[in-house]
């Protein structure tokens, strides 16, 4: 019902209907926004300034401690180029919150995945969601699909099969 009137809107009907936003970005960059950038890179000291135009890519890591047990933080970061690159962090990196810890990384390369714990060192049940962006993998049903599990005759079929005369071809009437 509603995919028969989804063309039908005030505005494909009346084009006289159009306003400020039919045609307004959200996102392009304003005059005011450039001003604005400008100004704050006039408060910024040299070094900063060198810092702010630089090449140089900041990530904010944020990790949860789900299961309780403080354990190092071992990730790889794999870059645009196919280049990875491996970060370990002691346990200690929880002494001041064992829930939850947020590291900075810079980096001169772009960072497109991030594995925790890639080797598996570290005692984690679920690992379904150590990947950034998020890695599907195929649950125990498809594995075993995909194995070919379920699809041999069991023995009775195997017995049915032995004693059944071949199939004969029909005159095609009913």
């Amino acid at each position: 019902r509603d995919a028969a009137t989804k063309d039908q809107t005030v505005v494909a009907q009346d084009s006289t209907m159009k306003d400020f936003y039919n045609r307004y970005d959200p996102y392009k960059v304003t005059e005011a926004d450039k001003k604005r950038y400008q100004d704050y890179l006039a408060t910024l000291s040299p070094e900063e300034r060198q810092l702010a135009e630089s090449q140089t890519n900041f990530y904010t890591l944020s990790v949860k401690n789900k299961g309780g047990l403080v354990m190092p933080v071992i990730v790889r970061m794999e870059f645009e180029d196919g280049t990875d690159s491996l970060a370990r962090f002691p346990a200690e990196i929880w002494r001041f919150n064992d829930q939850g810890i947020k590291k900075v990384i810079a980096t001169k390369k772009k960072v497109v995945q991030w594995t925790l714990d890639p080797y598996q060192e570290i005692a984690d049940i679920d690992t379904d969601d150590n990947s950034f962006p998020a890695k599907v993998s195929p649950s125990r049903v498809q594995l075993f699909k995909q194995q070919g599990g379920g699809r041999a005759p069991n023995p009775m079929q195997q017995q049915r099969q032995a004693t059944m005369p071949p199939a004969q071809q029909g005159s095609g009437k009913n």
